[in-house]
């Protein structure tokens, strides 16, 4: 696992999905989760869904050995990764119907009304790099990283979004946030993980890496909770003193 010093979302086709082309429940309950992929033979539990450009919708398991959209990779090293990418056996999108395709490529959980009522804060942190071997990826292509939540009825109701397009050959870090809202009464589904879409086979690949989605609390420790204490006892005798 490397030491990496860690830091163009796109809403997919809701009216597919609350029609029945979405996602399996991954979890009965939003779960930490965390993975290097260096001892990764496949990539349960993550999962794919592509807008097929308007074509009609698909989805599925995200593919370990491609040979589209997904795939492990490794540097030589031993560190491995997932390389994700554009679906370019798409040939009716990518050389005739004008695109682009949107492809997601995520880990789904569900939350109850309770969970949202905690108000708890999810943090999404990744790497992410450029793949060396293709050529530079540019606008209007669209790569990045996202956290959405859904209703029940997968009607969207927040995302952050983080754009890599900017990736380079080093690997950089990022982060993303959602806070569960309290009104979020009936519980839903949420959803971390990477995103793109690409028209014309024009490149797309990016590596993604040392994934973590958890809720971290970071409490005052007793020390420096002591330390601003007698800060504030010694200004309060210096006040009477004076």
């Amino acid at each position: 696992m490397r030491n990496q010093s860690k830091t163009v979302g796109f809403c997919a086709s809701i009216a597919l999905i609350a029609m029945g082309a979405f996602p399996s429940v991954s979890n009965s309950a939003i779960t930490p989760y965390f993975s290097d992929f260096n001892s990764a033979t496949d990539l349960s539990p993550w999962e794919f869904f592509s807008d097929n450009a308007g074509l009609g919708a698909y989805n599925g398991a995200a593919p370990a050995a491609g040979p589209q959209i997904s795939a492990l990779a490794n540097d030589g090293f031993g560190n491995q990764f997932i390389n994700f990418f554009a679906n370019y056996d798409n040939v009716a999108v990518h050389a005739g119907i004008p695109g682009p395709e949107r492809i997601s490529l995520f880990i789904n959980q569900s939350f109850s009304g309770a969970e949202a009522a905690a108000g708890t804060t999810w943090y999404f942190n990744f790497d992410y790099a450029s793949n060396p071997a293709t050529a530079s990826v540019a606008a209007p292509t669209e790569v990045g990283a996202f956290i959405r939540v859904f209703d029940g009825s997968f009607n969207l109701l927040a995302e952050q979004t983080f754009n890599t397009l900017a990736a380079t050959p080093a690997f950089q870090s990022a982060e993303l946030q959602q806070i569960l809202n309290p009104v979020w009464t009936n519980g839903g589904f949420i959803q971390f993980g990477f995103n793109n879409a690409v028209d014309n086979f024009d490149p797309s690949g990016r590596f993604y890496d040392n994934v973590r989605w958890d809720p971290t609390v970071i409490p005052v420790p007793a020390a420096v909770w002591l330390f601003g204490s007698a800060l504030g006892m010694l200004a309060w005798l210096r006040r009477k003193a004076g």
